[in-house]
């Protein structure tokens, strides 16, 4: 025996089409949605920098910028010697940092001559800077002191225009014990 059929009736093509575009439209939206919680997640973002700051040892300290160690804080104890020309005029500073949280030293150094092209020349211990002249001074990589208390020589001088040594602007701070 056979059933009756019964007529279906048919979409016409243009609202046929617009339905398939919203089914498409709406896959397309949950895939965004649900993508990311299917994702698989990437450890190398996640992972924690260490710092001096954080870990306290030669190996995150020595020869470490002590800005991007986060050594640059406010227990900082700094000692500052001037730079004056032969007239007396101070023509910039010389400066031993010093962090005890980082066990650290490092220097700094200040020209205020505003002459472009000049460098900064530092001695840290026997390690020796030549830096850029750049109107906010320049700094030194730090040397890491385990004991915090041995104080290194701090040497700084200032250069001519054509970059030599001008012996006229040359100030050092003496090694010694650290309070």
């Amino acid at each position: 025996m056979r059933l009756p059929s019964l007529p279906v009736p048919r979409l016409p093509r243009p609202a046929l089409v617009a339905l398939m575009g919203l089914l498409l439209a709406l896959v397309g939206a949950f895939g965004l949605i649900a993508a990311p919680l299917f994702s698989v997640p990437t450890f190398a973002a996640s992972r924690a920098v260490v710092t001096c700051q954080l870990q306290v040892d030669a190996k995150h300290c020595d020869q470490q910028d002590p800005r991007a160690q986060q050594c640059v804080s406010a227990d900082i104890i700094t000692t500052t010697v001037p730079l004056a020309d032969l007239a007396g005029t101070i023509v910039g500073r010389l400066e031993r940092r010093h962090s005890p949280h980082c066990h650290t030293w490092w220097a700094r150094i200040y020209d205020d001559r505003q002459q472009h092209g000049t460098l900064l020349l530092l001695q840290v211990g026997t390690r020796h800077f030549s830096l850029a002249y750049s109107d906010l001074g320049g700094y030194t990589d730090m040397l890491y002191d385990p004991s915090n208390h041995n104080a290194p020589l701090i040497l700084g001088t200032l250069t001519t225009p054509q970059g030599k040594p001008d012996p006229l602007l040359i100030a050092g701070i003496p090694a010694g014990n650290a309070p």
